[in-house]
């Protein structure tokens, strides 16, 4: 169920969950086209066995220079800020 959540969201419009819309942010390709459903899928799957692994997959996320999380690297993904005027 938790699939359907995040891919169906990150496949909206919104290019990403609630959450995401609340930050202002989204999920892009990391070539800044449109995400494909294969790479979602891979995304999430890399998100639970991170997390499984105590969250080793967003440890490079507490260094203080721009990383991207293991299964955006894995799933060729990133996630990015809109800018403000974009949110609405």
């Amino acid at each position: 169920m938790t699939l359907v959540y995040f891919v169906g969201f990150e496949m909206s419009p919104w290019k990403g969950t609630i959450g995401k819309r609340m930050m202002s942010l989204k999920v892009i390709d990391e070539n800044k086209g449109k995400v494909r459903l294969s790479q979602l899928v891979i995304r999430y799957l890399s998100k639970i066995i991170s997390l499984a692994m105590i969250g080793v997959g967003y440890w490079p996320l507490l260094s203080k220079e721009p990383q991207r999380a293991y299964p955006d690297r894995i799933s060729h993904t990133m996630v990015i800020a809109l800018t403000p005027s974009k949110t609405k």
